[in-house]
């Protein structure tokens, strides 16, 4: 992928946000180095032998993981301090990231990545009932290096709700994309309107 190529795809796409609110840059002086960052970070990953039938085509649609490396990549090496203690344990971090992706890819570790019982859930406060079926937003991370992923409802995940409709308990239930896979439910409550 040339660096004009990534330019069209990512100029649309909250990854190349990310990583400018991970770098703290705010002036779109420097969008041509946060393109070449991304750009690095996905050719480093390709490099160390990521595959990129398991990136895919479209940075849209990139796996969580590999959009953290990229965030994490960034905040490791965007700048000129090189004595910065915070960019080595980044590029720790990093590196812990992408062994989990070749892992993960490679199938050297484990197949998929299991969500019941390591995925970090957040809760679902009470609904309103309305009549309607009620789909409250449903978000999952997995934690990866001491590193807390967040995963994207529709590439890492799909959502699924049971007795959602009517007054009482209801449940929301994520289902794995490779390399995700299993489940997690998630019960929530819906109550009468006032």
């Amino acid at each position: 992928m040339t660096i004009d190529e990534l330019k069209a795809q990512v100029d649309s796409f909250s990854l190349y946000d990310s990583v400018r609110d991970a770098v703290r840059v705010s002036s779109t002086m420097y969008d041509s180095e946060v393109y070449d960052i991304i750009a690095a970070a996905i050719d480093d990953m390709l490099t160390k032998g990521v595959s990129p039938l398991w990136m895919g085509e479209d940075i849209d649609a990139l796996p969580a993981l590999v959009k953290q490396a990229v965030v994490v990549y960034a905040k490791a090496n965007f700048g000129f301090d090189m004595d910065n203690d915070e960019a080595d344990r980044f590029q720790k971090s990093y590196d812990s990231i992408v062994c989990t992706i070749l892992n993960s890819s490679h199938n050297v570790v484990y197949e998929q990545m299991p969500l019941f019982g390591v995925a970090i859930v957040t809760s679902i406060d009470n609904q309103t009932y309305t009549g309607q079926p009620v789909t409250p937003a449903l978000e999952l991370a997995y934690p990866v290096a001491g590193v807390e992923v967040t995963l994207v409802e529709g590439t890492d995940y799909e959502v699924t709700y049971e007795r959602n409709v009517e007054v009482g308990w209801a449940i929301a239930t994520a289902t794995g994309i490779f390399p995700f896979t299993g489940e997690v439910q998630v019960p929530f409550y819906i109550e009468e309107a006032e």
